[in-house]
């Protein structure tokens, strides 16, 4: 076993791409005859030169963990396997919107799965962008290969005034403010570089690392609450590093900085805090846990001999434990905060670890979610913590659409107020893999059941079931819900949408709106939403009414029962529900 006390973080890199003798490279096709007949003049031009090249048509992404020299991957998101493993591990973002209509990517990927050989990344949209990248990569075809970090793109589907924006940020003036979010979005203008290819202000994001590290050398968590912000910093930095984009002589110091925080007690002390497994975690912790499955995977790869990642990884699959068991349902029931925060957390996660537990199972169940929550006007209803300015959930609809080839969550993605993007956590890549945009259903009812853990803890402890809602189930599990919809169209204008509340929620950024009206709109007016977040308390904003019999007080409920609902007709819907053991 070896810790941290008895390794120094000096291990060099080697940007250039040495073709070994008597080995060659392999070159791992995207699908289809044009990428195929690419990759044959690269073989060429290689032989040419007494190199062996070894094609190989669409290969399983094991070959990038196993192979016993270099590998050139071609393709993108869409049409290559090993590249779709690349982009999970957030090693390349290249799919059918980036780098766009024409353009193509060039990058060394360096030694990203520990084999001892670099990975050289062929990317591309479209079969021009196919064309162009693999003229310009023949073009500086040697061996060694040199280092390549070349972007050529006609346009962005980043938003190009914001992305221009971003690297034009300047750094905070003190330095316990370079690790907040809230000072400056210093920390986007390395992803930012690393989409355009411009490097005119990466001093200035190297600059904000070099004081990250005078900080760390202080105090090992840098500053309070860094628990909530170090994944803004690790999932970027782990890109640019892994493709050599960090000098040298800062490469090690940023190594020792993040070593140090994820065993500080903002790292692993924070994420190790959440024990219970009968309840999601709070996004606070998964913030942390996201941030230690990074730093895991790096530590791990680039220095194997050290114990403390494994523990790091466990740790945050911890925090993760209710999404990767069958659960779906954040902490926070509200609009907003569980699917712009918690929910796009949780597939960074489970995109990000080899085994998807929750995109195979309980996404689905939020992706239902979603999609029944939002009326025809595609605006985020307003409960809980959330309200009527929140944003469309584009993160969310960008990985459940791609993974769950969900062709109704892209159209609404596509058609949602403004389809430029930003960046952030869980908007760093577009996921898009060329889904075909799908009509929803016309009309009808859609009943969101209630997730397994929210309705089991009370039975497991009823003390943690206290904090989540308001009073345990008073029926069975089949008749609660957690919400329902009912809709006539997805018409802005002429259809009508209703969506009423299931659960009477205790937990973070929600409250106690059980049975209550989240949003009724109408012929293009919204006539009724439950703005009862902490920005609107005032009892004219909320459309539930609690009343105490006899001035007596009594625990609000916490789970409506179904016990009727039915089509009556065209447009015309009946449901019969109730509350149990309430003093109404």
């Amino acid at each position: 076993m070896v810790t941290s006390d008895e390794i120094k973080f000096n291990r060099s890199i080697i940007r250039e791409t040495p073709m070994p003798t008597g080995k060659g490279v392999i070159i791992a096709t995207a699908e289809g005859q044009k990428c195929m007949r690419a990759a044959q003049s690269i073989q060429e031009k290689l032989e040419s030169m007494g190199c062996k090249a070894q094609i190989m048509d669409n290969p399983e992404h094991e070959i990038l963990l196993h192979s016993k020299m270099p590998v050139i991957a071609m393709g993108n998101l869409a049409d290559s396997l090993c590249v779709k493993y690349m982009y999970y591990k957030f090693l390349c973002i290249t799919d059918k919107s980036y780098p766009g209509k024409e353009g193509y990517n060039i990058r060394s990927i360096i030694d990203p799965f520990a084999t001892g050989y670099n990975i050289i990344h062929i990317g591309y949209s479209d079969e021009i962008g196919l064309q162009k990248g693999v003229q310009a990569f023949i073009d500086q075809i040697q061996n060694p290969l040199p280092y390549f970090n070349e972007v050529y793109y006609t346009e962005l589907a980043y938003d190009e005034t914001y992305i221009n924006n971003i690297k034009q940020v300047t750094l905070p003036e003190k330095t316990d403010l370079i690790p907040s979010s809230g000072a400056t979005s210093w920390w986007q203008i390395g992803m930012a570089c690393y989409i355009t290819g411009d490097m005119k202000t990466f001093d200035t994001y190297l600059e904000g690392w070099r004081k990250m590290v005078e900080l760390s050398k202080k105090n090992d968590f840098l500053i309070i609450n860094t628990h909530l912000y170090m994944a803004q910093y690790a999932e970027p930095w782990r890109l640019l590093e892994f493709t050599g984009m960090f000098p040298d002589d800062l490469r090690n110091d940023i190594e020792e900085c993040l070593f140090r925080w994820a065993q500080s007690s903002q790292g692993i002390g924070y994420a190790s805090g959440h024990k219970s497994k009968n309840l999601p975690s709070h996004n606070h912790t998964m913030f942390c846990a996201l941030s230690l499955c990074y730093l895991a995977d790096y530590f791990g790869k680039r220095y194997p001999e050290l114990e403390e990642p494994k523990t790091w990884k466990a740790v945050a699959d911890d925090v993760f434990y209710t999404f990767n068991n069958g659960g779906w349902k954040p902490y926070c029931d509200d609009s907003s905060y569980s699917n712009q925060v918690t929910l796009p957390l949780v597939l960074m996660y489970s995109i990000f670890d080899d085994d998807h537990a929750f995109l195979k199972t309980g996404a689905r169940n939020a992706a239902h979610w979603m999609k029944s929550i939002i009326g025809q006007n595609l605006f985020v209803p307003s409960f809980g913590d959330g309200s009527v300015s929140s944003p469309f959930p584009t993160a969310l609809s960008m990985v459940l659409s791609h993974y769950l080839e969900d062709g109704e969550l892209r159209r609404m993605l596509e058609e949602s107020k403004g389809n430029k993007f930003r960046l952030g956590i869980g908007r760093n890549r577009l996921f898009d893999s060329g889904v075909q945009p799908s009509d929803s259903p016309d009309s009808g009812m859609t009943r969101i059941s209630i997730d397994n853990y929210i309705y089991d803890i009370w039975s497991k402890n009823p003390g943690e079931g206290k904090r989540m809602t308001g009073a345990p189930p008073y029926g069975p599990k089949a008749q609660c819900f957690d919400k329902v919809s009912i809709r006539t169209g997805w018409d802005e204008i002429n259809d009508d949408f209703l969506l009423l509340d299931g659960l009477g929620s205790n937990g973070i950024h929600a409250y106690n709106d059980c049975m209550g009206i989240l949003d009724y709109t109408s012929k293009g007016i919204v006539w009724l939403v439950e703005e009862n977040d902490y920005r609107w308390p005032e009892p004219e904003n909320c459309s539930i009414l609690t009343i105490a019999r006899d001035g007596y007080a009594s625990d609000y409920p916490g789970y409506a029962l179904m016990e009727e609902q039915r089509k009556l007709g065209e447009d015309c819907f009946y449901i019969r529900m109730r509350v149990d053991n309430y003093n109404g």
